[in-house]
């Protein structure tokens, strides 16, 4: 009895532990919120430690995000700006959906999923970004070792933020935009 008894308490801390694998990702059916959680809990530990507030989600800026996201895929590269005349600038694109923030700051970045990156604080440690908690850490990195992307992240005044996501499955690249906004 004490010997079954004993394979079932094993089962079950097993069983518990399956949950904590990490998730794989696929770029055509991206789940941003879930990607997006997963970078935000890294980013609000950061500002936590430098005795911060949290930043909290903002649908305006989920907007903007978005937008700029989508214009980076069909642009093919990394850019703050926008030819598109209303949406110019982060600030002009958070204008355009309604915004009403005294300044924004925007981050952007792009990786490839699923194929061999390199390191972001060590170009010889490569890896393939093949999980939600890779493609995370990765583009949580690429922000936190970058001085004008790190800046952003820890600016006291941001008090909401929200980050998109777009995926080009020629180039298996993902464009990540984080814009944060300050009342």
């Amino acid at each position: 009895m004490k010997t079954i008894f004993t394979y079932c308490v094993c089962f079950v801390i097993l069983f518990s532990f399956s949950s904590l694998e990490e998730t794989p990702i696929n770029g055509n059916t991206l789940d941003s919120d879930k990607l997006e959680e997963l970078i935000m809990v890294k980013v609000n530990n950061l500002r936590a430690s430098k005795k911060l507030n949290r930043l909290e989600l903002n649908p305006i800026l989920e907007k903007a995000a978005q937008d700029h996201a989508t214009y980076l895929k069909g642009f093919g590269k990394l850019s703050h700006n926008q030819k598109v005349l209303k949406k110019k600038t982060p600030m002009e694109r958070t204008d355009f959906y309604k915004g009403n923030f005294s300044f924004v700051g925007e981050n952007v970045a792009y990786t490839y999923l699923n194929e061999s990156v390199v390191g972001v604080k060590n170009k010889r440690n490569a890896q393939v970004l093949d999980t939600y908690e890779k493609a995370a850490q990765y583009i949580f990195d690429l922000w936190r070792y970058s001085r004008d992307h790190y800046v952003n992240m820890i600016d006291k005044d941001f008090k909401l933020s929200r980050i998109r996501f777009s995926y080009d499955n020629k180039t298996k690249r993902i464009y990540a935009v984080h814009v944060f906004g300050a009342n």
